[in-house]
């Protein structure tokens, strides 16, 4: 990956981004928590890696990518953030992917809240934020897949997976992709923080995956480091509508009334 393309690209920030590139890592997000969980002020870094050995994705499921071809990267920023933001900010990194792979590629793909990008082939992405215990910081990572073939994937929980290349019949530049969705994830968190939730819940609808779907909720199963098929959970079910101003899939159930679904649960599509 040619960092020089990313760091001209950036140029566009207004911030100095830190970019640096490692052949092979463990988890992006995992390096990011050792170098600054003890630091007093977050910097602007990205860090990608052609290739993770140990990456993992929601409900500690294993990520998988293909070196040289997928994108694989976590970034740190200084901002006031508390835990209770993490739905905000994955929100904003996912808006951010559906839209640069519309503006600049005219694909369509959707979001499945909390943290993945959707199209009709399949997963696209995921995204993974890490909450750190140093002030006015967190990681977020990302998982594309690019220019890889959908086969090169086991079959996981998911069932299927896409990739841009297959999507569009052709390869993409990752430098610009990358660069690109950090310059609109950048916008779209300025949103989250500046408390202008309705406009970012305005553009989640039209990305929403589940939008008037019926799902199934089962409560408290993301938490769980098992299996959640080999545990029973609270279930709820209901039509998926929008967003709340947390940030929070709501559901509405039969008699009427609203649930808000934490990103600690876990949504199974009925239909």
């Amino acid at each position: 990956m040619n960092i020089s393309a990313i760091a001209e690209i950036l140029k566009k920030s207004h911030h100095d981004w830190e970019i640096e590139f490692l052949p092979s890592i463990d988890s992006t997000n995992t390096e990011l928590s050792r170098r600054f969980s003890k630091s007093a002020v977050a910097p602007f870094f990205v860090l990608c890696a052609d290739e993770q050995t140990a990456g993992r994705g929601r409900m500690e499921r294993q990520w998988y990518s293909v070196p040289s071809a997928d994108i694989t990267a976590s970034l740190i920023f200084p901002s006031p953030v508390s835990k209770s933001d993490t739905p905000k900010l994955a929100l904003s990194a996912g808006l951010a992917l559906v839209e640069v792979l519309e503006s600049d590629f005219r694909l369509e793909a959707k979001l499945r809240w909390p943290n993945d990008v959707m199209t009709t082939r399949g997963k696209l992405a995921g995204i993974l934020c890490a909450y750190l215990n140093i002030p006015d910081a967190v990681i977020t990572g990302i998982g594309i897949n690019v220019n890889s073939a959908p086969d090169a994937f086991p079959l996981g929980p998911d069932r299927s997976n896409s990739t841009i290349r297959h999507e569009l019949g052709y390869e993409v530049e990752r430098e610009q992709l990358l660069a690109n969705w950090i310059l609109s994830f950048e916008s779209k968190w300025k949103l989250a923080r500046k408390e202008m939730i309705d406009e970012l819940k305005n553009e989640f609808d039209r990305f929403n995956f589940y939008l008037g779907r019926k799902v199934k909720i089962l409560v408290g199963a993301a938490s769980s480091r098992d299996d959640a098929d080999d545990k029973s959970f609270d279930e709820i079910e209901g039509i998926a509508g929008g967003l709340d101003d947390s940030g929070e899939l709501v559901v509405v159930r039969g008699d009427g009334s609203l649930y808000a679904v934490s990103i600690e649960d876990v949504i199974e599509p009925l239909e």
